[in-house]
C-alpha cells in the first residue's frame, strides 16, 4: 500500500510540472507570434532606400511593442495609395506605409505618427537649368503664383499646393511631369529631400537641375497604415513607435538612411516657404516633440500656421 502511495505521488508531481511546464510554455515563455503580412515593394534606385528604411522602422516598431510577431513579406511592384488601400481591406497584407490622405484615414486607421518626421512634406524643386538663376529672385509663395507647378495626376499633396492658390498642371508619372518641365509646360516640379537626388540621378537629363535657393515645407506625412478593426496590430504600432521615439531607436535609424539626404539640401541656407495645411492641423500633434524634423536654428517646427 506504501509503495502504491508513493507511486501516486511520484505521479501526482510529475503531472502538475508538465501542467506548469505548458501553462508557462503559453506564457511566460511567449504566446504564439502574429503574423504580420507587409508590401515588399519593388521601387528601383529611385526609392529604394526610402522603402528599406520603411521596413527596417515597421520591424522596429514591432520589436519595441510587447507583440510577438513574424514578418512576413508580400512582394509586388510599386503601388498607389488607392491600391494599398484596397490591398489592406482585401486581407492581402496587415499593414502598409502610405502618405496620407484625408479619405484614407476614414478608411483605414491610421497610426498617426509621421514615418519620416515630415520630410515627405520638405521640397526642392527640379526646374530647367536655364532657370536656376532666375529663381534667386523666387522669395514667397505669392512669386510662386506667378508660376506653374508640376505634379501627378493623383499626388496626395495637390490639394496642399492647390489650396495655397498654385497653379498646377499634372502628368500621368514622374517621368511624365520632367518631359512637361524640359518641354516649358510647367515651371517647376516639387520632390522630397528623401527621393530628388536619386531621381535625378537616375533621370540623366542634361537640362534637368536642382534649384539651390528655395526649400517648400508644408505638414504632410507617411503613416503606418492598418484595416479597420485591427485593434492590435494598431496598438502595437503606437507603442512600438512612441517607445522608438523616446529611447532614441528611432531618430537612430532615421539618420542612418536619411542623413546624407539632409546634408546635401543644405537646409539651413536656404529660404523656406511655409505652406500651411489646415487639415493636416487638425488630425495630428504637429509640434509633438521629436517626431517632426526641424532645422537646428528652430526651437519648434512651425510647418503649419494654426
Amino acid at each position: 500500500m506504501v509503495r502504491l502511495f508513493t507511486k501516486l505521488f511520484r505521479f501526482g508531481c510529475w503531472f502538475c510540472t508538465c501542467v506548469l511546464l505548458c501553462a508557462l510554455g503559453r506564457g511566460a515563455f511567449g504566446a504564439e507570434p502574429v503574423v504580420v503580412t507587409y508590401p515588399k515593394l519593388d521601387g528601383g534606385k529611385a526609392y529604394n532606400n526610402r522603402l528599406a528604411y520603411f521596413e527596417s522602422l515597421l520591424a522596429l516598431a514591432l520589436e519595441s511593442s510587447d507583440l510577438p510577431f513574424v514578418l512576413k513579406p508580400y512582394g509586388l511592384p510599386m503601388s498607389s495609395a488607392d491600391r494599398n488601400r484596397q490591398n489592406l481591406q482585401q486581407h492581402v497584407y496587415d499593414v502598409a506605409w502610405i502618405h496620407t490622405t484625408p479619405a484614407l484615414e476614414r478608411s483605414l486607421t491610421a497610426v498617426k505618427i509621421p514615418l519620416l518626421k515630415g520630410l515627405i512634406g520638405w521640397r526642392l524643386l527640379f526646374v530647367r537649368a536655364e532657370d536656376v538663376a532666375a529663381f534667386q529672385q523666387v522669395d514667397s509663395v505669392e512669386d510662386l503664383r506667378n508660376l506653374i507647378a508640376g505634379q501627378g495626376y493623383d499626388y496626395p499633396d495637390n490639394s496642399i499646393l492647390t489650396s495655397a492658390g498654385l497653379e498646377l498642371r499634372t502628368g500621368l508619372h514622374r517621368d511624365n511631369v520632367v518631359q512637361m518641365l524640359l518641354k516649358n509646360r510647367v515651371d517647376f516640379f516639387p520632390r522630397s529631400i528623401t527621393e530628388i537626388y536619386d531621381e535625378w540621378s537616375l533621370l540623366g537629363e542634361p537640362g534637368l537641375a536642382i534649384e539651390q535657393h528655395l526649400v517648400l515645407r508644408y505638414p504632410s506625412a507617411f503613416y503606418f497604415f492598418v484595416r479597420k478593426g485591427d485593434e492590435q496590430l494598431a496598438a502595437a504600432l503606437t507603442k512600438g513607435l512612441r517607445t522608438a521615439h523616446e529611447n532614441g531607436s528611432f531618430d537612430e535609424l532615421f539618420m542612418r538612411y536619411f542623413s546624407e539626404y539632409i546634408r546635401h539640401s543644405n537646409l539651413e541656407q536656404r529660404k523656406v516657404i511655409s505652406i500651411p495645411y489646415p487639415r493636416l492641423d487638425e488630425r495630428v500633434e504637429l509640434d509633438k516633440q521629436g517626431y517632426w524634423y526641424k532645422l537646428n536654428n528652430e526651437r519648434a517646427a512651425p510647418v503649419a500656421h494654426r
